[in-house]
């Protein structure tokens, strides 16, 4: 073999001692000077995306790149994912312009990626209910990351979180394992619309209201549990309650009601003024005083609430009507 270029006589010696020689001119072209270089050493995680650098000043008519895994690859600077785990040898062949042809070999490590899942305490919930999440995985995790949908997040293999919006959430878990590959799981929950609770209320009589409840499930739910809260200690849990005071004035009422569906039950309430009007002060005056036997006597009534109307019991049997009004005692006696 010649290592160098140059003419080259070589001597063909024949049986009859006749020679014969045979002058070559070899030109030695030198060693390819290519290689490459990718941007991970020593190992990567499976589904990472590798790039690979050709390399080198040669001036190269042709190449193709085997990554080992039945993927091979004629661009001159390729990435490549790898899908499958274990070891492979990437082979980078080419040729240049000169006819002369090479290759070079490289080694790389795909890591399995860390399995995982989610399993929560349920699946449809209400608004500030808390949630219960746990994460799986067999693999060696040596971190968890949550992001539960609505902006917040949490670290740990078990957290727990209650959502103030509702709808439709999607909770997601990354697990990082030993040697920092990634893996992730998602699982889908429904945070349910809440009650809308609303009550109106009418008085009945100076001291007695009527409560009525306008409150509207959620869609799928239905109405199963009322509380009210009548503001002066007193509570009912019927759905349209009756309830009188003892004395007029404001009253703050709240009504908590619970929908269900399904067995999933969610909770609301809402506090609104009541107005119960006061029981209204009432004087009256007669004349003359005292009456005589066959005197007609003239009552007249006063208050500093307007009256709206006058109801008299002269306590003999007789009635009447009016803020002032007259009577006549047939008897003589004390009347009330």
């Amino acid at each position: 073999w010649q290592k160098a270029s140059g003419v080259f006589y070589d001597t063909l010696p024949t049986v009859y001692g006749c020679d014969s020689v045979i002058v070559t001119s070899l030109t030695v072209r030198p060693k390819i000077d290519q290689d490459f270089v990718m941007d991970a050493s020593g190992f990567i995680c499976g589904e990472e995306t590798i790039q690979f650098t050709s390399t080198g000043t040669a001036n190269l008519s042709s190449w193709q790149w085997d990554f080992g895994d039945g993927f091979i690859s004629t661009a001159i600077n390729p990435s490549h994912q790898y899908n499958t785990d274990g070891d492979f040898t990437i082979v980078y062949s080419y040729t240049d312009e000169n006819g002369c042809s090479d290759t070079a070999m490289k080694s790389i490590q795909v890591m399995p990626l860390p399995d995982v899942a989610i399993t929560a305490s349920a699946d449809k919930a209400c608004l500030d209910t808390p949630i219960d999440f746990m994460g799986f995985s067999t693999s060696n995790i040596i971190s968890w990351d949550w992001d539960f949908g609505d902006g917040q997040t949490a670290s740990g293999q078990n957290v727990s979180h209650s959502y103030s919006t509702w709808g439709d959430m999607t909770i997601t878990l990354m697990v990082t394992d030993q040697n920092g590959c990634t893996e992730t799981s998602i699982h889908n929950i429904t945070i349910v619309e809440p009650v809308i609770v609303d009550f109106s209320y009418t008085i009945d009589s100076c001291l007695t209201a009527q409560f009525t409840d306008l409150s509207i499930p959620p869609p799928g739910y239905y109405l199963v549990e009322w509380y009210w809260e009548f503001g002066d200690d007193s509570v009912s849990t019927w759905p349209d309650p009756r309830h009188s005071y003892l004395s007029g004035g404001l009253y703050n009422v709240t009504l908590t009601v619970t929908a269900d569906s399904a067995g999933y039950l969610c909770t609301n309430s809402i506090t609104l003024p009541v107005i119960v009007p006061h029981t209204p002060t009432i004087y009256y005056t007669w004349d003359p005083e005292p009456t005589c036997l066959g005197d007609t006597t003239h009552f007249y009534g006063t208050s500093g609430t307007e009256i709206t109307e006058w109801y008299w019991d002269f306590d003999d049997g007789l009635f009447g009507n009016g803020q002032g009004i007259d009577h006549l005692y047939t008897n003589p006696g004390t009347y009330d």
